[in-house]
């Protein structure tokens, strides 16, 4: 079985080249800006691109940080 045949059968997307290539640009382009904690355990900041995306940008944070867990996620 190739992967295409295993991505479709068990409902995986799978990008084509030009979204795949899309994303690398917006990876490669946002910027992260006001990053600050407030309190034990809330971490704000700013994910900016002048890009214009298709797909929202979205980023993965650690649960912890320097003592500090994330215990609630908000956006906007």
């Amino acid at each position: 079985m190739n992967m295409l045949d295993y991505a479709r059968d068990n409902g995986v997307p799978v990008w084509n080249p030009v979204k795949l290539l899309d994303f690398l640009r917006a990876k490669d382009e946002a910027a992260f800006t006001k990053i600050k904690w407030k309190g034990k355990n809330k971490l704000s900041f700013k994910i900016k691109s002048a890009l214009n995306h298709g797909n929202k940008l979205s980023c993965m944070i650690s649960y912890s940080f320097d003592a500090k867990k994330i215990n609630e996620i908000t956006i906007n």
